[in-house]
């Protein structure tokens, strides 16, 4: 294996395995996002409150 061969299977190694990293990190920031977002209030509350009303 000649040192550019090495360098390019290097660097493509650490492209794929930068990509899962960004992926995992995008995936982990929309559920947290999606959380807080989404969970403020449980549904349940609002609707037991709908219903005393």
């Amino acid at each position: 294996m000649t040192p550019n061969e090495w360098v390019n299977s290097y660097k493509g190694t650490l492209l794929i395995v930068g990509i899962g990293c960004l992926l995992t990190l995008i995936g982990i920031w929309r559920a947290i996002v999606y959380f807080k977002v989404k969970q403020p209030e449980p549904p349940v509350a609002q609707e037991w409150w709908n219903d005393e009303e």
